[in-house]
């Protein structure tokens, strides 16, 4: 160090600090294109991920209902009531006749209720020669005869459309007797203004748009009327090699640029969503300005700088670093006497009260320890799934358009419980029983979302077990989990079970299904993933895992096994740090 110290000041200090500077401008002119690259890249990218996310879920629902609706279609043909009536040579009464028509009018107003998007239907039975609608019951004419021909030259399960009418048919394969017409045929209509209502839900600002379209089929839906940009962006849609369009395009119409994201073609065609790249980027563009005001700020100073450490500084630099010698022997006593009058005497009097602090310092590594242990738990929270609201909201619309008010009110008052838990100021660890108040909130309104399809049971919580801390919103993921991939394909008597069990350190909760979409070799993967050491995917699960390892202290964890109930099952394993 002694020998350092008498390198003159020129050729060591001052020289290293202009060199220094000139690095640190021409460090900071370039971050600053770089961080104008990048902020927009990642701007346009956060763009492309919620906008394909909304019409992603939203195609989803729509595929949902249609196949809903496709298959209550089929089932219905299956009617003992309808079978007597399609048949002429069945041995009724014409009051047992015309009592079976009424009900299978019934019914089918019943189907045509199903969905929001519904418009009518018409069932035609050609060997009985019955035409039968909404608002009627009557016969098959030679007119309406061809119209049925028109109807049923279409294929069944997707969505067509035909002089301004949206329909899905079902139909027999077997022929009505003395005719070519199918022995039984039913047409559902779709409202196109219903169905344009609901893609409204996907517009944000004025520059953006969303609209549904099929070119074999040779419709389209537009959320606005006569929506010219809609058009233009349908026309300068890209597609790969197999003639698909992307998922992800980037379009220039009149000198605008537009980021478009399609989805695939579905049940009613493709969903696309459209905004103006100058709307997203309008921001960054604000930010920028800003951030080069800065930087010229900084070149100025940074200048200024230079031409002030070209005085004298080597003298100070000695006392200062005979102080560190001193420093450096453990004598955290040594005090510097203050006699500049320059930035050398502040640098003395920082010395100075680094050597009064040097022992708060140690104390505070400790400090901080926790403070980083804290912030880690926050960055594993923040992956929880943040789209859930989509959802909810959507579903609470369409109640509210049905005119289903009681069933809204429940949803809005467990939607309500479910945003004041993830809202309020609360620790970052609660008490069991309100992790699971705050999970039954969640698995109601996933139960409305599913319509009578899934049942729900939870077991009554021990009270000896109900005050032990843990994370927050654990147990809602791994219920979302189930309701997400094991039993959305479930269309009938799914089960969703959550049970507790009390053990020597703490509880063991358990959340089972009884779906049938996970394999062995499913189970097998997920088990290897939660113990990897490959922090490259991050799961909502392995998330989970990792906050209850760290929370405690390699204690608790996640198990996952095969269900009683023939689907997936994950336990919870809880420690009572109170003990």
């Amino acid at each position: 160090m002694k020998n350092r110290l008498k390198v003159s000041w020129k050729k060591s200090v001052q020289t290293r600090h202009m060199i220094g500077l000139i690095i640190l401008i021409l460090l900071t002119g370039g971050s600053g294109f770089y961080i104008q690259e990048k902020s927009t890249e990642f701007a346009i990218s956060t763009a492309y991920s919620e906008m394909e996310t909304k019409t992603q879920y939203f195609m989803d629902i729509f595929e949902t209902e249609l196949g809903h609706i496709y298959k209550i279609q089929t089932e219905f043909f299956g009617d003992t009531k309808l079978i007597f009536i399609e048949t002429p040579k069945t041995n009724i009464s014409e009051y047992e006749r015309r009592g079976y028509l009424l009900s299978v009018q019934e019914h089918l107003w019943e189907i045509t209720g199903i969905s929001t998007l519904t418009n009518g239907a018409i069932l035609a039975l050609p060997e009985s020669n019955y035409w039968i609608t909404n608002g009627a019951i009557s016969n098959i004419t030679e007119q309406r005869g061809e119209i049925l021909r028109t109807y049923v030259s279409y294929g069944p399960g997707i969505l067509h459309y035909h002089e301004g009418q949206y329909f899905m048919v079902v139909k027999s394969y077997m022929k009505a007797q003395d005719s070519d017409l199918p022995m039984h045929s039913l047409i559902l209509f779709f409202s196109h203004d219903k169905i344009q209502k609901e893609l409204e839900v996907l517009l944000g600002t004025e520059s953006s748009g969303a609209f549904l379209f099929n070119l074999e089929e040779g419709f389209y839906i537009s959320a606005y009327d006569n929506d010219e940009m809609a058009q233009a962006v349908q026309k300068n849609l890209t597609v790969d090699k197999q003639g698909n369009y992307k998922a992800i395009q980037r379009i220039n119409i009149n000198g605008e640029k537009y980021l478009v994201c399609v989805t695939a073609k579905g049940i009613m065609g493709n969903l696309v969503q459209y905004i103006k790249e100058e709307t997203i980027l309008l921001p960054i563009r604000n930010f920028q300005s800003q951030f080069f005001v800065v930087m010229s700020l900084m070149i100025v100073f940074s200048i200024f700088l230079i031409s002030y450490l070209k005085k004298i500084i080597h003298k100070p630099i000695q006392v200062l670093m005979d102080g560190f010698e001193r420093m450096e022997t453990g004598d955290f006593n040594y005090q510097i006497d203050e006699e500049e009058k320059n930035e050398f005497g502040v640098l003395y009097e920082g010395f100075n009260e680094t050597q009064n602090r040097i022992l708060k310092l140690i104390n505070e590594v400790y400090v901080q320890k926790n403070l980083a242990d804290h912030a880690q738990m926050k960055q594993l929270q923040a992956q929880i799934n943040p789209h859930f609201l989509y959802n909810s909201f959507f579903i609470l619309s369409r109640r509210i358009k049905k005119g289903d008010y009681k069933n809204a009110m429940d949803l809005a008052d467990y939607l309500g419980e479910y945003f004041r838990f993830l809202n309020r100021d609360s620790s970052d660890y609660i008490p069991l029983r309100e992790e699971v108040q705050h999970a039954i909130s969640y698995a109601k309104i996933q139960e409305s979302r599913f319509s009578g399809r899934i049942k729900i049971e939870f077991e009554e919580l021990p009270e000896r077990i109900e005050g032990i801390l843990m994370p927050r919103l654990t147990l809602q993921p791994l219920i979302e989990n189930v309701f997400e991939h094991g039993l959305y394909n479930k269309l009938e008597n799914g089960l969703l079970r959550v049970s507790f069990f009390v053990t020597e350190k703490g509880a063991v909760v358990s959340v089972e299904d009884n779906g049938e979409e996970c394999t062995d070799e499913m189970i097998h993967n997920l088990q290897q993933k939660l113990f990897s050491k490959n922090d490259g995917e991050i799961t909502g699960i392995i998330n989970i895992h990792k906050r209850l390892m760290h929370y405690y202290r390699g204690e608790g964890r996640l198990i996952i096994e095969r269900s009683d109930l023939g689907g997936l099952k994950i336990s919870v394993v809880l420690v009572n740090m109170l003990v």
